[in-house]
């Protein structure tokens, strides 16, 4: 999970609403996912916002919330989040959060990829 700041959210929801997005995906495939401290990760997290480099700039709140890049080199398994939406994240008193549903179909093309 890479980000220059995460405010709005506990950092710890986010990780465990991206595992259980990757749980969903290893559940209705063979892949396995596993969380590993490297650059070289198969699929990377961002968060970001506006323009970030990858000629796919963030709107800010509302309209475009993320967006994942098919598996290959460089950018290649990243997934981007949008920082400044106000993403509902699953906690102790909500059973799915809105960055767990986005972030299932955003890794989507990642994974996809990967089962043909």
């Amino acid at each position: 999970l890479r980000t220059r700041r995460l405010d709005k959210v506990n950092h710890g929801w986010v990780r465990s609403d991206l595992s259980r997005a990757f749980q969903v995906w290893s559940k209705y495939s063979k892949l396995t996912f596993r969380e590993v401290n490297s650059e070289s990760a198969d699929i990377l997290v961002f968060f970001e916002k506006g323009y970030h480099g990858d000629g796919y700039p963030f709107d800010g709140p509302g309209q475009v919330l993320a967006h994942a890049f098919f598996p290959g080199t460089g950018r290649g398994g990243d997934a981007h989040f949008d920082e400044e939406e106000d993403w509902l994240v699953a906690d102790k008193t909500s059973k799915d959060g809105e960055y767990l549903k986005t972030t299932t179909y955003t890794i989507d093309p990642i994974v996809y990829v990967r089962l043909v």
